[in-house]
């Protein structure tokens, strides 16, 4: 069973991609107004569940 925070997570990613085309750590932190490594461990956690694909980019 999905989580409800989970499911915010996704809602949210989802009106954003649908907005830009793609949804990046910044504009869920900025939309949620929380930090960027809690967002990136959220990402990865809905990417391990298989709920979004989660691409890491830098370095």
């Amino acid at each position: 069973m999905i989580k409800k925070r989970m499911e915010e997570y996704i809602e949210t990613i989802y009106e954003i991609a649908k907005k830009k085309g793609y949804a990046r750590v910044k504009d869920v932190s900025q939309h949620f107004n929380i930090g960027s490594s809690a967002v990136s461990e959220m990402f990865r956690k809905l990417n391990e569940e298989g709920y979004v694909k989660y691409e890491r980019y830098g370095v």
